[in-house]
This record gives C-alpha cells, sequence and structure tokens, in this order.
C-alpha cells in the first residue's frame, strides 16, 4: 500500500509500541518506502519512532536525550521559536506561537551529523504544567527538584531542538516533538498542512 503514497504521517503514542507492531517486514518496507524518495512526517512518539536508537527505524542519524538530562514531564503550550523562519513550514506562521507538547522526549543531536533544526523551544505559555506543578511565576524549581529528586525546571528546556528535518536516502525526514496535530489547534493545524505539502513537493506524485 506504501506505492499509492508519497508521505507517511506517524502520529504520537510510545515509538517502541509502533517498532513492535510494525514487526520487522514492516520497518524495513517503511525505511524503503523513504529511501526511494518518499517523505515521513513524525510527532513526538511518531519522530521517536524515526529516530536511530533500539527501538527506532534510523531514518535520522539523531538519538533520544536520556531521561536523566531532559525535562520528561512537562505538558501544556510552549512558545516555539523558528530557527529557519525561511522554510516552507512556517509559511504564514508567526514566530513564537505556542504549541501543544505532552511529556515529549528530547532529541540528542550529534554536531557532526547533517541535521536542520527547524524550530527551538521557547518558555512555557500559560497553561503549561510540570508534573503537578503549573508554571508560575516565583517557584522555586531547585527546591522542588531537590524534594522530587527529578528534573523539573521548565527552563532545563529552553532553545532545544523542537523540529527537525533530515535526510534518508532519496527521501526527507520532518520530526517533531510538539504536536502541531493537536485538534482545534488552528496555527499547528497550519503548519501540518505545511510540512505534508512540503513533503509532497520533494517526493512528487508516486
Amino acid at each position: 500500500r506504501l506505492d499509492h503514497f508519497a508521505v507517511v504521517l506517524v502520529p504520537g503514542g510510545w515509538a517502541s509500541d509502533k517498532y513492535k507492531a510494525l514487526e520487522a517486514d514492516g520497518r524495513e518496507q517503511l525505511r524503503g518506502f523513504v529511501a526511494a524518495g518518499g517523505g515521513y512526517l513524525g510527532f513526538c512518539g511518531g519522530a521517536g519512532l524515526a529516530l536511530s536508537h533500539d527501538s527506532g527505524l534510523g531514518l535520522a542519524p539523531v538519538s533520544r536525550k536520556p531521561s536523566g538530562d531532559r525535562l520528561p514531564s512537562i505538558s501544556g503550550p510552549v512558545e516555539r521559536r523558528q530557527t529557519e523562519p525561511a522554510h516552507p513550514a512556517w509559511s504564514g506562521i508567526v514566530d513564537g506561537t505556542a504549541a501543544s507538547v505532552w511529556w515529549p522526549g528530547q532529541f540528542s543531536i550529534n554536531e557532526s551529523a547533517d541535521v536542520g533544526v527547524l524550530a527551538r523551544y521557547g518558555a512555557p505559555a500559560t497553561g503549561a504544567c510540570v508534573s503537578d506543578l503549573p508554571v508560575e511565576p516565583g517557584i522555586d524549581w531547585e527546591e522542588w527538584e531537590r524534594i522530587y529528586g527529578t528534573n523539573l525546571n521548565p527552563k532545563r528546556l529552553a532553545g532545544e531542538p523542537a523540529v527537525i528535518e533530515a535526510s534518508f536516502g532519496e527521501g526527507r525526514v520532518l520530526l517533531s516533538y510538539p504536536h502541531f496535530e493537536t485538534p482545534g489547534d488552528e496555527t499547528g493545524l497550519k503548519v501540518v498542512a505545511n510540512m505534508l505539502g512540503y513533503l509532497r513537493s520533494i517526493a512528487g506524485d508516486k
């Protein structure tokens, strides 16, 4: 069935579950689809599935940041800062608008890897929470980290890659930990449409 499509969109969820469900044959077919010129658009768990780790497809030379080194529990709106403002993904999109994140992973990119960072995280917006703590002025995050024994300071996310692009064979891969596909998010859905149009234009009619 992949022969009839130019782009595959993989939504969120556990990357390891997706990896198992595809089984060996499905994983190889999907890798072959992208290598032959297909597009891959992954959000959150769909992004994690494409990475290079033990439950990933290896479509991008990027791994996941270990839990101990990242902010593992933020959810809600977080600002998105464009690092490639001319990229088609951001056509008609105002820089700095918030996008929804839900307990996202984080990319770990080797400096020598041929990967483009299209956007980075900015500050949490109104309504964001870290674990069960609303992100509000005056919170002593260092104290909460000491009490809980885990990373909680939302500043740990600031400046980290949020959306990346890589090539795999003749194909192109767009990966985002923010959930631009969140229902009701008109700006986010416009980003999704931009991304799909961009990938389709590269893949061409198949």
